[in-house]
């Protein structure tokens, strides 16, 4: 059995640094779609020998996503959610996205731990996670929880249940 970090929405790969100094053994994975990070995750390739990169965009299917991204170095908050707050200050783009509960699948005899940041988009996520019971591959799922940022009120609403659902399953989540 391996054990596995997924990193979501990893940016510049602080969460896997951070996780890494006190769990040994892990083979890593950082998604994030974003191109900025691209030279930093090259030198973090020097650090960590079992690290891989995915940069396309964690999502619910396969194809090209719309992106919205900060317009600086330091792209935190950039998401494929819509109605955010400030996304009307985000660059657009259009970047690959991939159907993360089917990528996940390859993990189903592994001890995987997830820390997701993914701006809104987790709730989509792991709500289809729940339908397709890819949810309790995990052991634990770590997320950050952005309902309160998007202007759609099915994203509260959406966060309630895949909430409550998790609690029912008995998943181990932290916020």
């Amino acid at each position: 059995m391996k054990k596995i970090f997924i990193d979501v929405g990893s940016g510049d790969c602080t969460d896997i640094k951070n996780f890494r100094k006190k769990n040994k053994g892990f083979i890593y994975y950082a998604i994030d779609p974003s191109s900025n990070y691209l030279e930093k995750w090259d030198k973090l390739k020097k650090q960590i020998s079992k690290i891989y990169f995915i940069n396309k965009a964690a999502w619910i299917t396969d194809g090209k996503v719309t992106f919205y991204e900060q317009r600086n170095d330091n792209p935190q908050g950039s998401t494929i959610v819509k109605e955010k707050q400030r996304v009307e200050s985000m660059f657009e783009t259009i970047v690959e996205g991939f159907d993360f509960s089917e990528w996940l699948k390859q993990f189903k005899d592994d001890y995987v731990i997830i820390n997701m940041d993914i701006e809104g988009a987790e709730y989509d996520v792991l709500s289809k996670m729940i339908d397709d019971g890819t949810i309790t591959i995990p052991k634990r799922i770590y997320y950050e929880n952005h309902a309160h940022k998007i202007y759609n009120p099915r994203y509260i609403e959406l966060a309630r249940v895949v909430e409550e659902k998790m609690n029912k399953l008995g998943v181990k989540f932290n916020l």
